[in-house]
């Protein structure tokens, strides 16, 4: 199979030695985790356990490429699409691969499923319906050619949306298609004129998606008429005024309490009626930073921001803050809600846990890459992965606990007499010693 090499890594945290390749746990997938951001409404939030405590890593993919889709967790399969051209299926409780499957080309959006299919989107603008036990092509829609000229930082495809027979998906042609999702026929598609990278949110027959041309669309889910269209500020904006992209929207809406919240790249976060398209409130981080993504829960929304390096929490009716927590770079990975814990990953590759109420920071995990895939939580696994090629299944507990340190000193030792040494005369030895005198524990590879 291309590509599949797995790998195991111990660590230890609070004096614990943890790894497993299998686990005590029943099932690592969340019910009701069809899709990418948890539902059609792309709130975020997972029926997953709640990921309070990291406690090792269980396995390790290797893919041939970057990874930017978002893991979909289905049955007993997480099923991810990478830069290297292929769809891949691994058991989600151990990581062996299931199957693989090649595509037109590189896989960045996020699948779906439905029954025995899943749904994804692979370059360029190619929609696929496969077999979840086996990878076999059901059907494929060609969704067009890219329009307009190419955009920097054009990571992702839009990922399909399923609601009941039907999948919604944009396309880079600059239309969102309603599909048949038994046949892949093409019931109706709507026009916006430009790129859509976004991913349908859908509520009460509304279809919402933003566009590259900076303008928020709302379809009617049955008939692909336009309800209403949003401008932001972005839509009157020209690359040449700042040397910038300060007019897109690649971001995809939440729908929760009646609005649809969505960012733009000309730096603002835009709460709008559902049913009027008329603007509720709207803020910005810094005048400049991209806003890159949402979540919501029980009333707060949660802000992703670009250069800004930050994730903020607002009170969804009024965008009053809450609390921000400040990231090592741009947060362009979408936040997943389990409980009271949001987990998202920044640009510099580390993927936090935080409090949803308080904004403090439960633990952290260093990937080896930028990560722009979006961390999918099961049961007591986080999912995530990141442009070095891997997916990563994180342990995690629903306990926190005091962090005990655990003090290492690794030694190896001359693998012959001839090896070469920086330390000669013993010194490596009596550098090993001291430290296991000063309470260091011992350990090899």
């Amino acid at each position: 199979m291309h590509g599949f090499k797995i790998g195991f890594l111990a660590v230890a945290l609070s004096g614990s030695p943890v790894l497993a390749q299998t686990s005590n746990a029943t099932s690592l997938t969340a019910a009701g985790t069809t899709m990418f951001k948890g539902g059609p409404a792309l709130t975020g939030v997972s029926t997953g356990s709640v990921p309070r405590a990291f406690e090792g890593i269980r396995f390790i993919v290797r893919t041939g490429g970057p990874i930017r889709s978002t893991p979909l967790l289905y049955r007993s399969g997480v099923y991810f699409g990478s830069s290297d051209g292929f769809l891949y299926a691994v058991d989600a409780h151990d990581g062996h691969p299931l199957w693989t499957l090649h595509a037109s080309g590189p896989v960045a959006s996020s699948p779906a499923a439905r029954g025995d299919l899943i749904y994804f989107v692979a370059r360029p603008n190619t929609l696929y319906a496969v077999t979840a036990d086996r990878g076999e092509i059901r059907w494929q829609q060609d969704l067009g050619a890219d329009k307009g000229p190419s955009n920097y930082w054009d990571f992702f495809e839009s990922s399909p949306t399923l609601v009941d027979d039907r999948l919604f998906v944009g396309s880079g042609d600059g239309r969102l298609y309603c599909i048949d999702a038994a046949s892949g026929r093409r019931i109706w598609s709507f026009d916006a004129g430009a790129r859509i990278r976004s991913t349908p949110a859908v509520v009460d027959n509304t279809v919402v998606v933003g566009a590259m041309n900076g303008r928020i669309y709302a379809v009617d889910a049955a008939t692909g008429k336009e309800k209403w269209s949003y401008a932001t500020r972005g839509a009157s904006h020209k690359f040449a005024d700042k040397n910038n992209d300060t007019t897109s929207i690649v971001a995809s809406p939440t729908i929760a309490g009646g609005l649809v919240a969505i960012g733009g790249r000309d730096g603002y976060l835009y709460a709008v009626d559902l049913q009027t398209g008329k603007l509720r409130w709207d803020i910005t981080h810094d005048g400049s930073s991209w806003i890159l993504s949402t979540a919501s829960q029980q009333g707060s929304l949660f802000i992703g921001s670009g250069s800004a390096f930050l994730l903020q929490a607002v009170d969804l009716s009024t965008g009053k803050e809450s609390w921000r927590f400040k990231t090592h770079s741009a947060v362009f990975s979408s936040p997943v809600i389990a409980g009271n814990v949001i987990v998202f990953s920044d640009l510099s590759g580390l993927v936090y846990a935080v409090d949803t109420m308080s904004g403090k920071e439960l633990w952290s995990f260093n990937l080896p890459d930028r990560a722009l895939s979006s961390p999918v939580v099961g049961d007591h696994t986080v999912y995530v992965a990141s442009d070095d090629g891997k997916l990563l299944a994180l342990d995690t507990g629903t306990t926190a606990h005091d962090a005990a340190v655990r003090r290492l000193v690794y030694w190896q030792g001359p693998l012959s007499a001839e090896s070469f040494s920086w330390f000669p005369k013993g010194i490596d030895e009596a550098i090993r010693d001291a430290f296991v005198r000063s309470g260091f524990e011992r350990i090899d590879r």
